[in-house]
């Protein structure tokens, strides 16, 4: 914890003109993760959703509300664009971290040079191809059931599962309020029907219950 205080102190916001309207937010969380990584520091969520914001405060990841504050929400819907078959800019997981692909090495330099010039990054429409996972999907497969939470109560160890393990099944960080936390489980509960997971279905109907009490 100490390293991240230390990155945030010294971290610099980027000129406004460099970046908005020309580097979409896909780019700027594939720098985000590099700045974590080029300081030694795992790309943890939630460090990434705080530099994302530090570093580019005009760019969307903040709550549209509350703009001093960081939109988690934002940053990990990014994040399953950089993960898309269809990019592969970085691999992880919200547990673990992320890492950025050789992929994304190529993609990074380019965005460097725009940070650097001003220039704009050409992008291209994004179309995904029937195969690549859909939103539903990823939330469910690499969300939820990878978390501890749902490897628990999967192995009839429920009473174990910590308000961690909760928050990190339906991909909330620390300082998301419940209200929030209820809002992502009805949102993951449509996802886990409209995909026939009953397993899902009914851990996630276990932690609604738990929430509620």
């Amino acid at each position: 914890m100490a390293d991240i205080e230390k990155l945030i102190k010294k971290l610099k916001t980027f000129d406004t003109d460099l970046y908005k309207g020309k580097i979409g937010r896909d780019y700027l969380v594939l720098y985000s993760i590099w700045t974590l990584r080029n300081n030694n520091i795992e790309g943890l969520f939630d460090y990434i959703v705080v530099v994302a914001h530090m570093l580019f405060p005009e760019a969307g990841f903040s709550l549209t509300r509350f703009k001093s504050y960081p939109d988690a929400r934002t940053v990990r819907d990014t994040i399953w664009h950089l993960k898309d078959e269809k990019k592969r800019w970085v691999e992880g997981n919200t547990q673990s971290g992320y890492v950025i692909t050789k992929r994304g090495e190529l993609i990074l330099n380019k965005v460097m040079d725009t940070l650097k010039t001003g220039s704009q990054i050409s992008q291209k429409k994004r179309s995904y191809s029937t195969d690549a996972p859909s939103k539903q999907s990823y939330w469910i497969n690499e969300v939820v059931k990878k978390s501890d939470g749902f490897k628990k109560f999967m192995e009839d160890k429920a009473g174990k599962i910590s308000s961690s393990d909760i928050r990190l099944s339906i991909g909330a960080t620390s300082n998301v309020p419940n209200y929030q936390l209820k809002s992502n489980l009805d949102l993951l509960l449509n996802y886990a029907k409209d995909m026939s997971d009953k397993n899902v279905e009914k851990y996630l109907l276990f932690l609604k219950e738990k929430l509620e009490d």
